[in-house]
């Protein structure tokens, strides 16, 4: 019965009680008795009146919800499954006041799965404010001078260094003071005892300098540290969680060196991480427990991680872990918080392979993903590039591209062309101080770029 037809029996119904009620009464008048009935009908009408208008309200509410349903299941074709349950729970709100309170929780969570997933991606906009004429294989953005303003050093194998000195408005000029000559690695720091960067770099010829800064002036310190493999990478960290700045000194061959800083300048070799062949090295505290941890890619073949255990007497490190199958060609490591669960995970730029998302399973195991595409990744750098809280990654190949792959909030990433060139490193930094990150491309062929980040567009 349809609530129309119970409307209609249930007026009847009320009109035939109310005339049975009059008959019995002693009228002398039929005229009279009639009116008295009609009267009577209109009352019971105008009682009623405001139910009929609640039924109707009800009536068409549930045709309203009927088509928003079916629409919805329309426009979500992409979640079909998804919507099919919510749609089960908002029929199901029509139970007991807990069940729809647990119930529209359940619809809630489901919709914002649904829209983080299909979120609307943001491409960022970048205009390049000025190319440099030099061929940047290694690349550091720091504040030197501590103006609140990152300045730029450059360096190659076959260059003399260069230090650029940001000059505000994406203004940039040489500092003619700065000579340290041939510089192909490079790792600065900063302390509260140490506001004004210092840092360590090497050359192809082995030889090494600490960069000692003095108020913005770098003066050079020629170190004595016999190596028999060229370098590869340079390390500044606390490996022995004694508060002291140590350094990891990376080779092509086997021997590697760790630095332990005793105080006063004095350092203590050890050895530590007993690998050869390092083509990257970072320092990131994988598993929050407050202390920072090793992850190492070789020529190889391997990525290995070396959780820190926190003891300060003795080794502090854990056995090594591989997290990457053998044969990887991995060139340079970076961790970021991809997914936005607080914890950081490891992106792997791999030459003539898949580039390799490692999805921190918060338990010391990884998801791997593999959301970019087969290239000769030389450099790969993370950041939130379009300033919508979730972090992007930028590659740099040999192949003649650099991309941005824009983060779509699903571990999946919108692809797009940054420039063209042999990218040998890539720097995501706010050099403007504007809010947005820009980005520097060092290119092997001479034309090293620097990008500025304008605007959002859909």
């Amino acid at each position: 019965m349809s609530i129309f037809q119970s409307f209609i029996y249930l007026r009847g119904s009320v009109s035939a009680g109310c005339f049975s009620m009059n008959k019995d009464e002693k009228i002398e008048n039929k005229t009279t008795v009639e009116n008295k009935i009609k009267q009577e009908d209109a009352k019971k009408e105008s009682k009623f009146f405001p139910f009929v208008i609640i039924i109707g309200i009800l009536f068409i509410g549930s045709l309203l919800t009927y088509s928003f349903l079916g629409s919805s299941n329309s426009a979500n074709s992409l979640t079909g499954d998804t919507v099919k349950n919510i749609q089960k729970e908002i029929i199901n709100t029509n139970q007991t006041a807990q069940s729809n309170t647990a119930n529209n929780t359940q619809v809630s969570s489901k919709k914002i799965q649904t829209q983080t997933a299909l979120k609307e991606v943001y491409i960022p906009q970048f205009s390049k404010v000025f190319s440099v004429t030099f061929p940047a294989t290694v690349s550091k953005a720091i504040d030197v001078n501590q103006d609140g303003f990152m300045d730029l050093i450059l360096g190659d194998s076959q260059e003399q260094a260069v230090l650029l000195l940001n000059k505000k408005e994406m203004r940039f000029e040489k500092d003619t003071s700065f000579s340290v000559g041939i510089l192909n690695v490079l790792d600065c720091y900063t302390t509260k005892n140490h506001p004004f960067p210092e840092c360590i770099g090497g050359s192809k010829d082995n030889q090494y300098f600490l960069l000692k800064n003095k108020e913005g002036t770098f003066s050079k310190q020629e170190l004595n540290l016999q190596l028999q493999s060229p370098i590869t990478v340079i390390r500044y960290g606390d490996y022995n969680n004694d508060g002291l700045i140590d350094i990891f000194i990376g080779t092509y061959k086997q021997q590697n060196e760790l630095l332990i800083n005793k105080g006063n300048n004095q350092f203590i070799s050890s050895s530590q991480f007993d690998v050869g062949d390092v083509s990257d090295m970072q320092l990131a505290d994988i598993n929050k427990d407050g202390f920072v941890d090793v992850l190492i890619s070789t020529y190889g073949g391997k990525v290995l991680l070396y959780i820190n255990n926190g003891k300060t007497i003795g080794s502090p490190f854990k056995k090594p872990v591989s997290i990457s199958e053998e044969g990887s060609t991995t060139r340079q490591i970076a961790v970021t918080d991809i997914n936005n669960d607080g914890y950081l995970d490891i992106l792997l730029g791999n030459y003539a392979k898949q580039s390799i998302l490692l999805v921190n399973n918060k338990d010391g195991t990884f998801t791997t993903k593999t959301p970019f595409e087969k290239d000769f990744t030389q450099s790969i750098s993370a950041g939130d590039l379009n300033n919508d809280g979730w972090n992007d990654v930028i590659l740099g190949t040999f192949n003649g591209n650099t991309y941005m792959y824009i983060n779509r909030g699903d571990q999946t990433f919108e692809k797009q062309i940054l420039t063209t060139g042999l990218v040998q490193s890539v720097l995501i930094k706010d050099f403007n101080n504007d809010g947005d990150q820009d980005i520097f491309v060092g290119k092997a062929n001479g034309d090293s770029e620097l990008f500025m980040n304008i605007a959002l567009k859909k």
